[in-house]
């Protein structure tokens, strides 16, 4: 049993993965037309992020507090990527 203030390393590595994709999206909604962002980098650590999120929602048990935490995790980062692809422009990737 995990202590009540524990964070996993995979705790942080989401938090880190959310507050660069927030910046990140705050840099799509304010770039000039002209500027060019490129989003594949921030685009695959989310991924990735999310990939491991995966792999350890389906190897805990169903009723797991962690695994209930773990999915609203990945179901957030997830709505977080589509934001960046949508505001990301064609010519930005």
């Amino acid at each position: 049993m995990e202590p009540k203030n524990y964070t996993s390393k995979l705790d942080t590595v989401y938090q880190d993965a959310k507050k660069r994709t927030l910046i990140h999206i705050d840099k799509l909604r304010h770039a000039k037309d002209s500027e060019i962002i490129e989003s594949d980098r921030i685009f695959q650590y989310l991924q990735q992020t999310i990939d491991c999120l995966q792999l350890c929602i389906e190897h805990l048990p169903k009723e797991s507090e962690t695994r209930r935490r773990y999915a609203q995790y990945k179901d957030e980062l997830g709505d977080l990527g589509e934001e960046v692809v949508r505001l990301t422009n064609p010519n930005r990737w």
